[in-house]
């Protein structure tokens, strides 16, 4: 690319082109330029470099010759040493890659501090910004990647455009990947290359640093600095040495000497390697790779084989073989209905349904919306949808009209399968809010506001009789036995891989997403779920039926033989504990949140938990909820699994894994799944170094619905998903959490995680619970702050309490100015934290 500049530039300024060789040869390059009067030179720092050992014994007059170099980065020595040693009446720099030709470069006028300080001024015609690992334009002075827009970027990489998008977005802004300052004045300095960056321990370490330090020892030539695999490290550096004339031999320990005092130890090269030349492309770049060494087994990739093999089969044909070997098993209770319906039973339930929404005109892959708490409509709907070949799309119970619609509309639903009410919502007045065109329809078919529904509302509760809709056990009696009998005959035409079910992520900082997962995903997340000891168990499952968790806990619990007990229509803490004590439930599933409130009614009932088993997932469970829950409730044994919505469930406790292992990590990675870590730039970090946990599997999703763009974002085509879980991976197949990406509180330029703030508020004697959140602040950016629920009989807590039990714990940095106490926290129905919210209430 800089030949092809070069080319053009001369013919654009009516200029002459003289090529010395057929390829670069020093000693013809210095004879063309006094032979033809050159005035300029344009090359590579390399090309420079060789020309000064053949000027030394050539001696040529060349001090009307300026120097033009570009390609790859020329650090302040070799600058100063190729002006000097060739004679040159200047010299001047360029930058730029192939993909963005030349963006800066010296001004005519520039002096010798400007030309070595800086890669030049941004040229005309051109938009450059500096932005951070969110893609945030930092400060003029603030490192970040450099990314530019204008004339001169590529149009794309022929033939690839999942590589062209990585770099090129549909703004036209291409990300270089040169770690880059910009300064208000449009000049520039390169850092070096982030694809060079070499991680050792938690330190990111740019070679460019040491290189020039190196290259100001007498004894070196020249020197490049690379990451070798390293145990204990996960990198370390080694330094590739060319030695000047006279020079034999130099060590480890001289380089140690030499750089000690001037540059961080950790960045002391601990190898060093003299070589006589380095491996370069024909364009002068040094060829990294073929420095570096070592292999990748240390690098946090692993792959749960799994004992067991994968099943290729529907949730309708799961239902059918759990129907048949448990007829007579109970597969549901609720209690506040008072209905019990056996394995056989749901079966028969289902195929009713199914066969009336296929009388009402519903198609394989229809949307069918189910919005109701927790009620026994609720999974004879999913599965009769299932059975159906029609596509679950799971509502919140709590969502407000407007949301509501906004779900229904995105997904195209053709039908609304609803309870009459839920707590004070009465469904049927909210959807005449969105769809006033009800209260005068009688028709089982009908226009609404370009959307097409099939009966879009079914009640399940109650005998009223309302427009627009019909009784759900109506539906139920259309078919005919014939009709009903021919659900079976239509399984084997159902594909595991299509899709089953819809879920809402739960939006606490964003918009919800519309998930799409397949029969084959939801049934192998449910399968392994013998591993927490589910099997011919009774499952006590207080949690929303709307939630990916409370799914995998029931489909889970079918696949494995066990009976689901449902307390309530939504989460009643003593509610719960009398199912448990009537039920002889041996397992409960739970968010941490849950956990802790049925600690306070614990407190009051006393009830007797020694055979009961505790597995808590959804949200994180620090060392200091895990051993409360654990001691307060008095469990046989808690468990800990990690998942989320996208990625279904990736780890979980081993059924003999020890309370220390169950505390320390989030369990061992699911059968049948790859996990890796990844830093900011898409490379492996080694073992036990934190980074971005990737999944990939047959339990992933298929994909956002309707929404190709954001599915692309987390979900590569290479079918690895970037699960957003800052995470560490062990060689063993363990994991540890350390906190969501997108939580991170960026004060200053520190990255702060609150679970480790969290986790240490949560030993301080008055803090009943605690979340750390970041506020605005105009010096730092962003402040912390805790927001606080007292424990019982205490009623103040200020931030100069909290300032002295930190001090000396975590660093300053991380200890929050601000306290706020709560009665309570604003929570999803999962149980997760609304961060917005408690921003909110902040401001307020």
């Amino acid at each position: 690319m800089y030949a092809v500049l070069t080319i053009m530039g001369a013919l654009c300024n009516n200029a002459t082109i003289i090529i010395p060789n057929f390829i670069y040869d020093p000693e013809k390059t210095l004879h063309a330029i006094r032979k033809e009067n050159c005035t300029i030179i344009f090359a590579m720092p390399k090309l420079f470099i060789e020309l000064i050992s053949k000027q030394k014994k050539l001696k040529l007059d060349i001090k009307n010759l300026i120097g033009i170099t570009a390609g790859t980065q020329c650090t302040q020595e070799p600058l100063t040493q190729i002006k000097k040693e060739l004679g040159l009446k200047k010299l001047k720099v360029n930058i730029g890659i192939t993909e963005y030709a030349i963006s800066f470069a010296s001004h005519p006028k520039d002096k010798d501090e400007k030309n070595i300080d800086t890669v030049g001024c941004l040229l005309n015609h051109l938009e450059a910004k500096v932005i951070d690992n969110k893609g945030k334009i930092v400060p003029f002075g603030t490192p970040g990647e450099l990314c530019i827009r204008g004339y001169s970027t590529m149009m794309g990489y022929w033939g690839d455009e999942q590589q062209t998008r990585k770099i090129l977005g549909s703004d036209g802004w291409l990300k270089t990947g040169d770690y880059f300052i910009l300064e208000p004045n449009r000049y520039g300095k390169i850092i070096g290359r982030i694809s060079d960056i070499i991680t050792k321990g938690t330190e990111k370490i740019f070679p460019k640093e040491i290189e020039s330090l190196l290259g100001t020892f007498p004894a070196i030539e020249e020197v490049y600095v690379v990451g070798v695999p390293d145990k204990h490290w996960g990198e370390e550096l080694c330094a590739f040495i060319r030695l000047r004339e006279g020079h034999d031999s130099l060590s480890s320990e001289e380089i140690y000497e030499f750089c000690k005092g001037k540059i961080q130890s950790i960045k002391i090269p601990r190898y060093v390697r003299l070589v006589e030349d380095y491996p370069k492309t024909l364009s002068g770049k040094k060829t990294k790779s073929v420095l570096e060494s070592g292999e990748n087994s240390e690098l946090s990739y692993f792959h749960s084989v799994g004992k067991n093999p994968l099943v290729y089969r529907t949730i309708g044909q799961q239902l059918k073989l759990s129907a048949q070997s448990n007829a007579e098993r109970e597969a549901f209770v609720f209690l506040e209905e008072n209905k019990r319906f056996t394995y056989e039973q749901l079966l028969s339930e289902a195929d009713r349904l199914a066969a009336g929404f296929q009388c009402l005109g519903l198609n394989k892959g229809d949307r069918v919306g189910i919005l109701m708490p927790n009620v026994s409509a609720w999974p004879i709907t999913m599965f009769a949808a299932a059975r159906a070949g029609l596509i679950s799309v799971s509502l919140n119970p709590t969502y407000t009209p407007q949301e509501i619609q906004d779900c229904l509309n995105k997904v195209s639903a053709k039908a609304l399968v609803a309870s009459e009410k839920f707590g004070s919502k009465i469904y049927y007045e909210q959807l005449l809010e969105i769809l006033p065109e009800l209260s005068s329809c009688s028709s089982r078919r009908f226009k609404a506001k370009d959307y097409l529904f099939f009966q879009p509302l079914s009640l399940i509760q109650g005998k009223t009789i309302r427009k627009g809709t019909l009784p759900l056990s109506d539906v139920m009696s259309l078919p005919t036995i014939q009709q009903i009998n021919s659900i079976e005959d239509q399984q084997d035409d159902i594909s595991p891989e299509s899709g089953c079910i819809i879920l809402f992520t739960s939006g606490f900082t964003g918009s919800p997403k519309a998930v799409l997962l397949s029969h084959n995903c939801v049934i192998n997340n449910a399968l392994p779920t013998k591993i927490v000891e589910v099997s011919k168990s009774r499952v006590c499952m207080p949690l929303a039926f709307c939630h990916f968790y409370a799914l995998v806990t029931t489909m889970g619990a079918f696949c494995n033989d066990a009976t689901v007990i449902v307390p309530n229509y939504i989460f009643d803490s003593e509610k719960t504990f009398n199912a448990i004590d009537k039920e002889k439930c041996t397992i409960i599933f739970g968010v941490p949140n849950l956990f802790m409130g049925l600690m306070y009614t614990q407190k009051k009932l006393k009830f007797d938990f020694s055979n009961l088993i505790g597995i808590t997932a959804g949200a994180n469970c620090s060392p200091e909820a895990f051993y409360k829950i654990k001691k307060e409730l008095g469990l046989k044994k808690l468990k800990i699994a990690m998942g989320m919505t996208e990625s279904g469930i990736s780890f979980a406790s081993l059924p003999d894994d020890k309370e220390e292992n169950i505390i320390d990590t989030v369990g061992y990675l699911y059968s049948h799944l790859e996990a890796k870590v990844i830093d900011n730039y898409g490379k492996l970090v080694p073992f036990g170094t934190p980074g971005e946990l990737c999944i990939r599997g047959p339990l992933t999703m298929k994909g956002y619905w309707g929404d190709e763009e954001q599915t692309r974002k987390i979900l590569g085509s290479d079918g690895w998903l970037k699960t957003g879980d800052y995470f560490i991976l062990e060689p063993n197949g363990y994991g540890k959490i350390i906190g969501r990406i997108s939580d991170i509180i960026t004060k200053g330029s520190e990255k702060i995680f609150p679970k480790e703030i969290e986790s240490l508020l949560g030993t301080f004697p008055a803090i009943e619970e605690v979340y750390v959140v970041g506020v605005p602040d105009e010096h730092w950016g962003e402040e912390l702050c805790a927001f606080i629920r007292l424990r019982e009989g205490h009623h103040s807590l200020s931030s100069e309490d909290i300032y002295e039990f930190c001090k000396g714990k975590i660093p300053s940095l991380k200890i929050p100015r601000y306290v706020r106490l709560v009665d309570d926290f604003p929570k999803t129905v999962s149980g997760k934290i609304k961060t917005i919210e408690l921003k909110k209430k902040f401001k307020c």
